[in-house]
């Protein structure tokens, strides 16, 4: 990996890089220290009627955004936005120990969603790692209450909303059987998603998409990929379809 000095070489015929710092890695081999490292970029290009912005954790980077650009691509033109980050949460930053999982919903908002130049909607898809991670990857005391998660659904609505920005939130999924699940939780999830469905600008359930029909605390077996959290391929493409049905509904047609 090459890093180049400070400044703009944009057009310039050689890359003037610069020799990084590194650490011993335990086989002998040296690896370089950790940089700064481009994450995204925008472009001018002709306006499109739809940029969305999904916020999400490792269900939304698994893929569905990319998978629902395709099939409205024959009738919307769409940008769909993956800004899901393994492990996010919706509330509560993480602590040093799993930092990799990103600054929180909250937190991250203004500069993943608000400094979006061509943003017109955001799909808050966070909330299943505020429930899952509690006293296992993170502290006990993080399990927020059904309300205070409510509350922080609310809080972006209303920032998004005072941008000028569409606000759709999805349900949570299922987990019974994974890491961290317990009546407790599930009890919280059903609060929630009972808000979301009520009293949210917009709601793409994706916890109705991927449910048993004869357990709905559980993911159906068909769209799950084994640790009972994470939908598979089928299950992703039913998220797909699902997050592209309803924005075809919200423009007058439907997909396939």
């Amino acid at each position: 990996m090459e890093v180049s000095e400070p400044g703009d070489h944009v057009g310039s015929p050689d890359f003037p890089a610069v020799e990084l710092p590194t650490v011993e890695a335990p086989d002998g081999s040296r690896l370089p220290l950790p940089v700064p490292f481009v994450c995204g970029l925008e472009v001018f290009g002709p306006e499109v009627p739809v940029t969305a912005v999904c916020l999400g954790d490792s269900i939304t980077a698994g893929g569905w955004p990319e998978g629902a650009q395709e099939l409205l691509a024959p009738r919307l033109d769409v940008v769909m936005l993956n800004a899901g980050i393994a492990g996010n949460r919706l509330r509560t930053d993480p602590g040093a120990s799993i930092a990799s999982f990103g600054p929180s919903g909250v937190s991250r908002f203004e500069s993943d969603v608000l400094s979006v130049a061509a943003a017109s909607d955001v799909v808050i898809a966070l909330g299943t790692n505020d429930l899952g991670l509690p006293g296992a990857a993170a502290p006990l005391a993080d399990l927020p209450s059904a309300q205070q998660m409510i509350n922080s659904y609310r809080r972006l609505s209303d920032r998004a909303a005072e941008a000028g920005l569409g606000v759709t939130i999805a349900t949570i999924t299922p987990f019974l059987g994974a890491e961290g699940y317990d009546g407790t939780r599930e009890e919280i999830r059903r609060v929630v998603n009972d808000w979301i469905r009520t009293a949210a600008p917009h709601c793409v359930d994706f916890d109705a998409a991927l449910r048993d029909a004869q357990n709905p605390r559980r993911l159906a077996e068909a769209y799950d990929s084994g640790d009972h959290l994470h939908p598979n391929t089928a299950g992703t493409a039913r998220l797909a379809h699902t997050m592209a049905a309803h924005l075809a509904r919200r423009h007058g047609f439907a997909v396939d």
